[in-house]
């Protein structure tokens, strides 16, 4: 119905030749990360410049597997471990405290 020209969306001409009235526009594709090898360029999300509704649902992120430090494991490894293992969301946003 719309299309984006620069800055704004604009509303789409009429079709040059008649169209079917069951007839509706693909949606936008969405490659999984594994689509693109090292080199490439990163993507542009279609969720950035497209309206809410053309774009699939985007998947939900993978699961973080945290691996349990060995005997060889450097100081990091273990604090990496402990840190992701007891990781907690913040209860309140970050901000400086406001004065009384």
């Amino acid at each position: 119905e719309f299309y984006l020209a620069g800055d704004k969306w604009l509303p789409m001409p009429p079709p040059s030749v008649p169209m079917p009235d069951n007839w509706t526009a693909p949606g936008m594709a969405w490659l999984p990360e594994e689509a693109y090898s090292a080199h490439d360029p990163k993507p542009i999300n279609p969720r950035d410049i497209y309206p809410p509704g053309i774009c699939p649902p985007e998947p939900p992120p993978r699961p973080k597997i945290i691996t349990v430090p060995g005997k060889e494991a450097c100081l990091q490894d273990v604090i990496d471990f402990y840190e992701e293992m007891y990781k907690k969301a913040p209860k309140t946003p970050p901000g400086s405290p406001k004065p009384p």
